[in-house]
């Protein structure tokens, strides 16, 4: 519990002070990402709507698609902030040295290495999505409860725990190989994916449903909670095995890369 709460009070150390350094910034510059991050935001709203207009969902209303989008949205743009800052530069420091002064300090170099602060404009970004969100459920007089929203967040926190393993598997590789700029954007490349429900990938064979609908309940599955809607055993026990194996193999595929690692500096 003292080194949960250490690891908490270090990590909003560090996103408070990024946060700080992006309100330093002149203003012509925090507008610019502001208004270019917005910009994906409407972008997305306007070919969702277009597509809901032509094809429906099994399962799922037009209000309840919208709730899932803003789920999505809310989702993307707090992975942005989260993680892309440590994606990025954990592998400029893999090859260019810097990652050996990660290694010599007294905190686990997988918690330094990936969680380095985030951008203002991508959580501001999230949290128009919450507003967006509470807009579409009062306007389509959604029903929802404390319990619900609870477990909206829980699962919503569990999908970006799973999105993160996925990322350092895929980074690990480059304390083996070398720099692998690809597995920088690897979790975010397939955001398409997040973006509809599970039900959309029941057509594909076993392989391409298990992984598409592996990535769609990221996003799926704290929209359905949130909407009280019925849970397929199956796609919980999908989620469920996700989590479990993601957090088993970043792990494992972390500790592994570290035994390859060899200085860049060296």
């Amino acid at each position: 519990m003292r080194s949960l709460k250490h690891f908490a009070l270090l990590f909003n150390k560090i996103y408070l002070a990024r946060l700080g350094k992006d309100f330093s910034l002149p203003l012509v510059n925090q507008l610019f990402q502001i208004t270019g991050s917005f910009c994906f935001f409407v972008l997305h709203l306007y070919a969702f709507g277009l597509l809901i207009n032509k094809f429906s969902f099994p399962g799922w209303s037009r209000p309840e698609m919208w709730v899932l989008l803003f789920t999505f949205e809310i989702f993307t743009y707090g992975a942005f902030y989260l993680f892309w800052r440590g994606f990025n530069h954990t592998v400029i420091d893999i090859n260019s040295g810097a990652f050996d002064l990660i290694l010599a300090k007294p905190i686990t170099s997988r918690f330094l290495s990936f969680f380095r602060g985030g951008g203002l404009h991508n959580i501001i970004c999230s949290f128009f999505g919450f507003i967006c969100l509470g807009v579409a459920i009062v306007s389509f007089q959604i029903p929802v409860t404390i319990l619900t929203i609870f477990l909206f967040l829980i699962f919503l926190s569990s999908s970006l725990w799973i999105m993160f393993c996925v990322g350092v598997s895929f980074i690990s590789l480059n304390l083996k190989y070398g720099r692998l700029n690809s597995t920088i954007g690897a979790v975010f490349q397939v955001q398409e994916a997040y973006k509809y429900p599970s039900t959309a990938y029941h057509k594909f064979n076993l392989m391409i449903w298990i992984i598409l609908s592996s990535l769609s309940l990221l996003t799926t599955l704290p929209a359905l909670v949130l909407l009280s809607k019925p849970l397929d055993p199956k796609l919980i026990a999908l989620y469920i095995s996700f989590f479990i194996v993601s957090t088993y193999i970043s792990r494992f595929a972390w500790n592994t890369g570290l035994r390859y690692y060899s200085s860049a500096s060296s």
